[in-house]
């Protein structure tokens, strides 16, 4: 490898990987903090599984990608291997990337119940079961990624760690499983169950909403939003795997590849990337999650005194009545916004077409003699 390719690899993880854990870092912050994020909705839970999932893959991808070089001259015999079995060699960082994918299948399953089955949503997401769905998925990562502590030993021809299966059919098949489990199953499941969700919006409600144009267009705001988050997602997640994943499985198919190949280390910073997005993505998305996020910059940076007599010195209006008899700084005092996300936002958004179609009966009802030209448009 090159000078100037190791260098660009070396900012490339350092950047990506110090802002996912600052956006993580605040996620785990946020719903650890606050008990109304956590009781309100179950599915909190899994964010915050995600947020530790994400950072795990974060912190023991460090070592591998940007302390590596420091560590001059690495180990050699068991103390190398066992350096790189924990620490240098990133087995515990695919653990929490496999539970990564598993919270975000947990996630797309959430929404697809929320749009599309909401009578079912309740029972399907208690909280209890969040809690076992997140377990599952630490638990499957470990047992998955567990053969990694086994074969993976220090090099010192190509001074980096690698995997020592000693058959190379048996690495194969390990390869070929690694893109089922993190690429093509996570993938077609998320495409499943976000295309149902678009369909759902686009198809089955737009043809319930026909003739009432106002409405219409209002919701097709939503639609259009809810239906450009859901393609990012998707995208996102194909962009991030796909690449470490074939290059994972040219490495064993193909002698030219091996782990120290620029190729392959550039395609681990798109799951590092991938990692670090997800808070932008799945948090702070949130309405709610910006909410608190803006109180808790507010209780570190500004003085608790300052923030107290602003407090006493803002007026209670028509505007700022919700927050008036509340301090900012208390955040389990912030009184209840249904704004979490933007399953939340379709569910309310289904009530409300409801509640705007029997109000569209009940007035042509009363205006049927009503001249066409004079209806008023609901």
């Amino acid at each position: 490898m090159d000078e100037l390719a190791r260098i660009g690899l070396l900012a490339s993880f350092s950047l990506v990987i110090t802002m996912g854990l600052i956006g993580n870092s605040l996620v785990i912050l946020i719903i650890a903090r606050n008990k109304f994020l956590r009781r309100t909705k179950p599915i909190n839970i899994v964010l915050l599984n995600l947020a530790i999932a994400d950072s795990t893959v974060l912190i023991f991808l460090a070592p591998r990608h940007i302390f590596f070089g420091l560590i001059d001259p690495h180990p050699t015999g068991t103390a190398g291997d066992m350096l790189c079995k924990f620490i240098t060699g990133g087995n515990i960082a695919w653990i929490g990337a496999i539970t990564s994918i598993c919270s975000l299948l947990i996630i797309a399953a959430e929404r697809y119940y929320a749009v599309c089955l909401p009578h079912q949503y309740s029972r399907k997401f208690s909280r209890q079961l969040v809690r076992n769905l997140s377990f599952i998925a630490w638990f499957y990562g470990f047992v998955f990624c567990l053969p990694l502590f086994f074969v993976v030993r220090y090099n010192k021809q190509i001074n980096f760690c690698f995997e020592d299966w000693g058959s190379k059919t048996v690495s194969q098949g390990y390869a070929v499983l690694w893109v089922f489990t993190a690429g093509v199953i996570p993938a077609f499941i998320m495409i499943y169950f976000y295309s149902n969700v678009i369909f759902d919006l686009w198809i089955k409600k737009g043809e319930a909403r026909q003739g009432k144009l106002m409405i219409r267009q209002v919701r097709q705001k939503t639609r259009k939003r809810v239906s450009k988050a859901l393609f990012v997602i998707s995208f996102l997640y194909c962009a991030s795997w796909f690449p470490p994943l074939t290059n994972y499985i040219l490495v064993y198919f193909e002698t030219s590849h091996g782990f120290s190949n620029v190729a392959y280390l550039a395609s681990v910073v798109m799951v590092a990337f991938n990692s670090s997005v997800n808070p932008v993505i799945y948090a702070f998305y949130s309405g709610l999650f910006r909410k608190h996020l803006k109180n808790l910059i507010i209780q570190v940076l500004v003085p608790r005194k300052i923030n107290a007599l602003s407090d006493q010195a803002q007026p209670a209006s028509a505007t700022n009545g919700l927050t008036a008899n509340y301090n900012v700084n208390d955040v389990h005092a912030i009184p209840t916004v249904k704004t979490l996300k933007f399953s939340d936002i379709l569910i309310a958004e289904n009530s409300q077409f409801k509640d705007d179609i029997q109000k569209n009966d009940e007035n042509n009802m009363n205006d049927r003699s009503t001249p066409v030209g004079l209806m008023p448009l609901h």
